[in-house]
């Protein structure tokens, strides 16, 4: 049912706002089968949502695993999968999953640049939360700047008016890459 759904994902959502991404990624995993074989494979907005969660679960496991080859193949798998929907307000939520792959792989310019990017799609969309969350992730990797000074006011305006407690947590759950 749509309820059940609607309460993986919520759950999912909980994990990665804890800073739990094995929990998250574990959660999605458990009920693979469940989603692919279902009613839900057919909805766009859940494939695309479905393999963001299993890529930003997979993203924070990788921040503490020695071994992350399998966590980044998760997430590059997710990054695909919503790059194939072929749809505007998709297009960068793979882009938040590649800064984050871009990030743990040591490419830190290349990750702000794509969050970015990101930040910007997510405008045109809007997606105005996963907007300030990727500022706020890229003024966290170009700490120091100009540039992450922007970044960082951009974000903390937008969570302010919106009443964000926890602008990190919120961060880590829309926008992971490497800890705040």
């Amino acid at each position: 049912h749509l309820q059940h759904m609607t309460g993986l994902m919520s759950r999912a959502y909980i994990d990665l706002y804890k800073g739990d991404g094995q929990t998250a990624l574990d959660r999605m995993v458990a009920k693979h089968g469940w989603i692919k074989s279902g009613f839900f494979n057919t909805i766009q907005v859940l494939r695309v949502f479905i393999s963001s969660l299993q890529g930003r679960g997979a993203l924070m496991a990788a921040r503490g695993s020695a071994d992350r080859t399998v966590l980044l193949t998760t997430v590059r798998r997710s990054a695909k999968e919503i790059e194939r929907e072929r749809v505007a307000w998709a297009q960068p939520l793979a882009m938040l999953l590649r800064a984050g792959l871009a990030e743990l792989e040591g490419r830190h310019q290349d990750a702000v640049d794509t969050l970015e990017a990101a930040a910007n799609e997510c405008d045109l969309v809007p997606m105005n939360g996963y907007a300030a969350a990727a500022r706020w992730r890229a003024a966290t990797l170009a700490a120091g700047t100009g540039r992450a000074d922007d970044l960082r006011r951009r974000a903390e305006e937008w969570m302010h008016r919106e009443g964000i407690r926890s602008p990190e947590r919120m961060t880590d759950m829309l926008a992971f890459g490497a800890p705040s």
